[in-house]
């Protein structure tokens, strides 16, 4: 049970972040969002304020979808409990509800059999305060006088009957938001115009890491975790412009282990033969080797290149290769060191990809890449290496 608690906290957090990501890419002008401040997640804007609740659970039903909001929900009723106390603490309550909204965020299911919300969409239609009034009675007297609920449909139903129809109709719920992380990819595409998946998977990426660096700052400095539109702007529009440019979008980072089958590879052999004995040095040829190749493997996937654009930079990676082979062995000598700085010197040597140039650790991992085919090699009879791969 322990174990079930702790995974739906921070699930729960993490739910609770990317409504806070949402919001800010949804953002008006004036807008100012924070992270719990007010609120789970809150809104202001030009003395107006949103109040937003976000409820999580990792229950499912018999299909597999995430759990109904039922009447008997002890975070429902909390929650509007919550709300009543923020407003009890305004000197001007009718006041402060004009100027409030309120939304309870869940991936909960919308259930037909939810008494209580079925009440709740009549008096938003009818504005009957007393209609909805009785129903919270006649559930507050079905339930024991030891539940909790108890307690906070009384704080609830403390309002006076103009503050009770006030509050309800600030009341929003916005249920089944089970696929925020798409929501917000679908942001990116539709309204921040990053088109390719593979542009928007790297911005989705890129603004989680920032935006959790910034907070991790923040709460370290004890600031408060917010943002207003111009700030947040600022932060994030350089990915953004990134993605929406003409360059290809190389991703510069990998996951990569350090296996000892790494040294048994034709391009590791080749390395050892002429001189390189440092593993470490091998080791991080090959992360270039398989950052080189992840990123071609994606980026023609998501047709951010054509088959044709790999095929041109393995020909301008031989055609970079073959002149300085042939001067350094014209006399067909076989000569260690002078194979040792071939391979360095190539290294140097700038490749590009559909017109772009490619960043060193990119290059680096092609001329890697083609070594281990074998199709380039260093030393002088390198054709004898085998791929036994």
């Amino acid at each position: 049970m322990s174990n079930t608690n702790a995974d739906d906290k921070l699930i729960g957090f993490e739910y609770q972040f990317f409504y806070f990501l949402l919001s800010l890419l949804k953002m008006q002008i004036g807008d100012t969002v924070g992270f719990e401040v007010q609120e789970d997640v809150h809104i202001e804007n030009d003395g107006k304020i949103t109040f937003c609740q976000l409820k999580h659970t990792i229950q499912t039903d018999s299909q597999n979808k995430p759990k109904n909001l039922t009447t008997s929900d002890k975070d429902l009723w909390k929650t509007l409990s919550l709300w009543v106390n923020i407003i009890n603490k305004k000197s001007d309550k009718n006041e402060f509800l004009k100027n409030a909204k309120f939304i309870f965020v869940s991936n909960k299911s919308n259930n037909d059999n939810n008494a209580f919300l079925t009440h709740f969409t009549t008096f938003q239609n009818d504005k009957e305060i007393d209609n909805l009034k009785d129903f919270l009675n006649s559930y507050k007297n079905t339930l024991d006088s030891k539940d909790k609920k108890r307690e906070y449909l009384n704080n609830i139903l403390s309002l006076d009957d103009a503050l009770l129809k006030n509050f309800f109709l600030k009341i929003k719920f916005l249920l089944n938001l089970n696929e925020i992380r798409q929501n917000i990819k679908d942001v990116l595409k539709n309204e921040k115009y990053i088109k390719s998946d593979f542009r928007i998977d790297q911005a989705y990426e890129q603004l989680i890491g920032l935006l959790k660096d910034d907070f991790f700052e923040k709460v370290i400095e004890r600031e408060k975790v917010q943002y207003s539109r111009d700030e947040f702007a600022q932060k994030v529009t350089p990915i953004f412009e990134k993605m929406r440019s003409d360059k290809i979008p190389f991703f510069s980072k990998i996951e990569h282990s350090k296996e000892v089958k790494i040294l048994d590879r034709v391009f590791a052999k080749q390395l050892k033969d002429i001189g390189i004995e440092d593993d470490e040095e091998i080791y991080e040829y090959d992360y270039n080797r398989v950052l080189t190749e992840s990123n071609l493997k994606e980026l023609h996937q998501s047709s951010e290149i054509t088959k044709q654009d790999i095929d041109t930079l393995d020909e301008n990676t031989l055609n970079n290769w073959k002149p300085i082979y042939r001067k350094k062995y014209i006399r067909k000598v076989e000569d260690k060191e002078k194979a040792l700085e071939f391979f360095y010197d190539i290294l140097d040597k700038d490749l590009y990809l559909a017109g772009q140039i490619l960043d060193k650790a990119i290059s680096n991992g092609q001329f890697i890449k083609l070594s281990n085919i074998p199709k380039i090699g260093w030393k002088y009879n390198w054709k004898e290496y085998e791929n036994n791969e």
